[in-house]
């Protein structure tokens, strides 16, 4: 299921704009009509975000550093 992985770019896009998904509309609308079914929402904690972006924050990465420029 490609819906867990499109997760991660709901938090991806409050960092910055990657444009990963630019030039793929259709994949785009895709992932935000997976985004909005129940089974998605409720698969993980309300937390979710946070967890992520404090999750990245303890890589050490330049995704880290990204994390901390948009909080």
């Amino acid at each position: 299921m490609f819906g867990p992985v499109f997760r991660y770019f709901d938090v991806f896009e409050t960092l910055g704009d990657f444009g990963v998904l630019d030039a793929l509309p259709k994949v785009e609308a895709w992932r935000r009509a997976l985004s909005s079914r129940p089974s998605m929402a409720g698969s993980v904690t309300p937390d979710y975000p946070q967890r992520l972006v404090e999750f990245l924050r303890a890589r050490g990465s330049h995704m880290s550093r990204l994390t901390r420029t948009a909080a």
